[in-house]
């Protein structure tokens, strides 16, 4: 039997992460992006998006699981929060792999633009050469 406590606390939070992971650097960087800095910049938005997201998801996760995570919220809300941050931070393993892969097909999909502009500019201008 499966346990479907395992699939929603540990399987999907891991591979919407992974996912999220991917797809966010492609979804920050418009088409019309012609400079690498701009990846890079979406990147680290992506990073810090997923970082606080995994903050929030391990808050939940151990609210449903009956810790008082709004009582400790309330007490101590600096400390509450570092510690979750903490946590998220391992969660680097799942998203980070993810997020580089995602990093490096922005930037691939970038120079592909640039060398098709490239291409277009000299079709277009025969005294380009």
């Amino acid at each position: 039997m499966i346990d479907t406590g395992f699939i929603l606390t540990v399987a999907l939070p891991v591979a919407g992460m992974a996912a999220l992971g991917y797809y966010l650097p492609r979804l920050l960087t418009p088409s019309r992006v012609r400079r690498q800095r701009h990846a890079v910049y979406a990147t680290f938005c992506a990073a810090v998006t997923l970082w606080l997201g995994a903050a929030v998801m391990m808050a939940g996760l151990y609210g449903s699981g009956g810790a008082p995570v709004a009582t400790a919220g309330a007490i101590a809300p600096v400390a509450t929060g570092v510690y979750f941050l903490k946590r998220a931070a391992s969660s680097v393993i799942v998203w980070g792999p993810m997020l580089a892969l995602g990093w490096f097909s922005v930037a691939q999909r970038i120079e592909r633009a640039k060398a098709q502009d490239g291409i277009s500019m000299d079709q277009s201008d025969p005294n380009a050469r």
